[in-house]
């Protein structure tokens, strides 16, 4: 699959250290803003989805930590679309300052319901999330 969407997060406060230094643990945080970035440009927020009785539950995240940032870095996190099933997601991840690498890494989604059980994702969804551009 080829759809890549790109987000912009600024580090803050609260997301580095004493010492004004990311680590990796927070780089899963902007991997999740991302992928929520993705969702709602795709034209699905969650909170619809919640109202729907749809979630995604993380089945699996990786992180592959290269580089820190550092607080007020402006990064760029660009998440591609693996595979996209009716009822998962894979998402890949790239967190970049500038031009530099920081991380990367990737996350398996299950879609369910409020109960935890298994749940398609809607068609209109899969489509949109496919091609951003339909309407």
């Amino acid at each position: 699959m080829s759809t890549i969407h790109e987000t912009e997060i600024r580090v803050r406060y609260q997301d580095a250290d004493g010492m004004g230094i990311v680590h990796h643990s927070k780089y899963l945080v902007f991997f999740e803003e991302a992928r929520v970035a993705m969702t709602r440009d795709a034209g699905y927020p969650y909170r619809q989805m919640e109202e729907d009785g749809l979630f995604f539950a993380v089945a699996k995240i990786t992180c592959q930590y290269i580089a820190p940032a550092r607080f007020e870095d402006l990064l760029r996190v660009k998440t591609t679309i693996k595979m996209l099933g009716l009822a998962k997601i894979e998402h890949l991840y790239e967190l970049y300052r500038g031009e530099e690498l920081l991380a990367k890494g990737e996350a398996k989604l299950a879609a369910v319901d409020r109960d935890g059980k298994p749940r398609m994702i809607p068609d209109f969804f899969i489509k949109r999330y496919l091609n951003p551009s339909i309407e």
